[in-house]
Formats: C-alpha cells, structure tokens, sequence
C-alpha cells in the first residue's frame, strides 16, 4: 500500500512537472551601432512577444541590458537565448561560469548573431563545448552578403520553412570543433567573392582561410547536442533589425527555441503572427544625435561657447584634458559631448569630479548632487559615478566619481546662485577603447 501511494505521488509529480508551461527567458545586450543595427532590445522583445501570443505550452520573458542581479527568474527558466556583442561588450562576460553550469543542468541555450564571438582561451572553450564552435576573431568574419538557400528539412526546426533570401551580416567561417562533431548544420550559404575578400569586415583585412574557400557552402546556423548537457543552437544573422521581418527566419530560429526546451515543434512550424511596422519598431533605439540637434540647437545658438576641447581619444596623454571656466553671472550651465568626426560608436565620456565653485572657494557644488533640467545621450542612459557598462566609472585606469554619458550628449544645469567656476577632468572612460571625442562647455 505505502508502494502504491510512493508510486502515485512520483507520478503525480511528474504529470505536474510536464504540464508546466517551459518557459525561455532572452538576454538583450547593448545597442552599439546606428539606429535599425544590433537592435538586441527589439529583436528579443520581437520575439518573446511572438512566443507569448502562439498559444504554445511556453512563455518567454526578457532580461534586457545587464545580467540581473536576482537571477531567480533566470535560473528556474528552461532555455536561455542571448542575442548580444561579442567579445569585450558581451552581455554574459561575467557570468560565463553561470552558463556553464546552466547548460551541464541540461538546459538549453542559443546565441544570436555577435553573441557568438568570443576571446581565444577558457571563454571560447566553453563556448566550444556549449556549441560546438564559435567566432574566431581573425580566423571568422562579418561581411554583408545576400543569402539565398533553405534550411536543412532533415532537422524538425526547419519545419515550415521555405526558402531564405535575405542581405545581412552573416558571419561564417566558425571555429568548430574537429570534423565539426556533434554539430548539425542547419542553414548554410555560399558567400560571395566581395564578402571573401576582407574589405567590408569589422576587421577589414583579408584572411586565407576565408578567401581561399571561394565557392564553398559556409554554415550560418547549427545546432549541438553535447554529452551530459543541454540542447544548443547558433544563429549568425540578426546584424539588422529588418532580418525579423523575414517570416522564414522568425519561424527558423523561434522553432530552434522550442527544440532547445525539448517541445516538439508544430508540423507547420513556429506560428508566426503577422505584424505591422510600428510593432516590429517597438524598443527600437532612438537616432539621438539628431534628436539632440533639433530640440536643443536653439538653445546652444543662444548660449556662450566658453571651452573647446581638441579631439580625446585613448592614444591622448591621460586620455583626459582639464576644464576650468569662469561662469560668474550666468543662470544656466551646458556640458555637450561631440563625437570626434568617426561616428559615435565606442564613444564613452567621462565628466569627472564636475564641481562648481562660489566666490573664494568657500562654497562648492558636485553636478552629481544637482539634478539636470535636460539630459540626452547618444547611447544608452547617462550615469551618475557608474559607467556606462554598469560598472565602476573608470578614467585612465582609476575610479573616479562623476557623469558617465555617450556622444552625442547635452546636459543642462541650472546654476546655483553664488558659483562663479566650473572645474572638470572630461575624458573617455575606461569602459571602451578606440573612441574619439570632443567636449565643450556652453553657458547662457
């Protein structure tokens, strides 16, 4: 009797356990690129948003720009899909021994597009052992190409798929494992001889490998399954936010979801809803340097230029330059971050220890106390003694306390009665390399 009951208890369990809902939580990481360009924020909520109407036996939630501090919700999930830069701006960097463990649970994971890439060493190890490959910087590349083939119909995630002919960034030439064991090739393209040759890449060099492989079928998409771990898959498009329009691709990578959480994928594949272009803009980045130039040109026409800064890049001594400016009499202080004519990616400024000084030295204010009457940067948030990745707000090596922002930035104080200076250290933060920029100080 105490049997039976054991047994009817195991059971009930069980039943319990199959009937809950899966639920895939994705991981969005930073928008780095011009506005319709690694729209990791859109295309996940895209996508869980796709998940959560189908009336499917799944759920999908989004954890959007940073790993969460509570990773609860994130641990009791059954799939993780991250779709995210690479190497140094990856969203995961610090969590890869969390992962780790998450796919040796059993669970299952995906990475979208730049999310692949990895550094050479323990990261791209267990990447390899995740996926069976990664993005080798060097040995991989990203060139824009126009793809024209259909997915592997021998895998249950090609399922309602037709025929995928779309211009991205595909990345290819992976670093897999020898005779790519284990790994199951989904989608694959032949490149063309442009996209062989070097000169439309991130690294903007020909590599052999690459270029000697002219003809050849690369592979786009795969998926893993390693021993004693959980189900992966790989997809290397995703470079522009218009790649989700495409229904074959949503229904491709949404029916690799459900196989990473061991459902069983619909006959016709993953139900696609139709959408209209003002869902698919839905937390779409903003182009913000022109919103900056329209609402705020009128007011920097009208205000006194008092500093200029030469451009600031990481090769300038200090990678800083010193600001100290006579503001007696003026109501309203401007603090504006210009790119340095390249663009503004990897464009992160740092003002630090911005102080205004009363007469004599006998009063002093830290910006970081005021609050600003307008604030708008060119990427992400500005922050106050915290970079913008989320960490410490570093300059030239040390911590500092201050106002982490991006070009193109306008920052508006109103001027405490009494401060005649304003003393500043603006430099590029710690947080990324290879930026340029230019500051100036307006006051009106």
């Amino acid at each position: 009797m105490i049997r039976a009951i054991v047994l009817l208890l195991i059971f009930s369990t069980s039943v319990i356990i199959e009937a809950r809902d899966k639920h895939i939580v994705f991981i969005a990481g930073h928008h780095t690129l011009q506005n319709g360009e690694h729209e990791f924020s859109a295309g996940v909520h895209f996508l869980a948003k796709q998940i959560n109407r189908s009336g499917l036996s799944v759920k999908a939630s989004v954890v959007d720009g940073y790993w969460p501090e509570d990773e609860k919700e994130l641990l009791e999930a059954d799939a993780m899909i991250i779709y995210s830069d690479g190497l140094g701006n990856h969203v995961i960097n610090n969590n890869f021994d969390t992962v780790n463990m998450w796919i040796k649970d059993g669970k299952g994971v995906g990475f979208l597009h730049t999310a692949c890439k990895v550094p050479k060493g323990k990261k791209s190890q267990m990447m390899t052992s995740w996926t069976g490959g990664f993005y080798e910087q060097y040995f991989s590349t990203d060139p824009e190409w126009l793809l024209n083939a259909s997915p592997n119909q021998a895998h249950e995630i090609s399922k309602g798929v037709g025929k995928i002919n779309l211009r991205d960034k595909w990345l290819f030439n992976i670093r897999f494992k020898p005779k790519m064991k284990g790994v199951q090739s989904i989608l694959e393209g032949i490149p063309d001889d442009l996209a062989r040759s070097g000169k439309h890449t991130s690294h903007r060099s020909k590599i052999e490998s690459v270029f000697e492989r002219k003809g050849e079928k690369e592979t786009l998409m795969w998926v893993y399954e390693g021993e004693d771990q959980g189900r992966s898959f790989v997809f290397t498009g995703g470079h522009y936010h218009d790649t989700w329009k495409s229904k074959s691709v949503t229904r491709l990578v949404l029916n690799a979801a459900l196989w990473s959480v061991g459902m069983k994928v619909p006959d016709k594949g993953f139900p696609v809803e139709k959408f209209s272009d003002l869902e698919m803009a839905e937390n779409m980045s903003r182009d913000r340097s022109e919103f900056i130039w329209q609402e705020e040109r009128s007011i920097l026409m009208k205000s006194k230029l008092l500093f200029s800064s030469k451009v600031i890049t990481d090769k300038t001594a200090g990678k800083s330059v010193m600001i100290d400016v006579d503001v007696k009499g003026y109501r309203e202080l401007i603090l504006l971050v210009l790119d340095g004519g390249d663009g503004i990616r990897r464009d992160h400024a740092v003002w630090a220890y911005p102080v205004l000084t009363g007469v004599e030295n006998e009063l002093q204010v830290s910006l970081t106390e005021l609050e600003w009457e307008q604030g708008l940067t060119g990427w992400r948030q500005i922050h106050l003694n915290r970079g913008l990745d989320g960490h410490d707000l570093k300059l030239n090596g040390r911590e500092v306390q201050g106002i982490a922002a991006h070009s193109v930035s306008v920052i508006r104080y109103k001027i405490p009665e009494g401060m005649i200076r304003f003393q500043t250290t603006a430099g590029q933060a710690d947080s990324r390399n290879g930026g340029s920029l230019q500051f100036q100080v307006y006051a009106r």
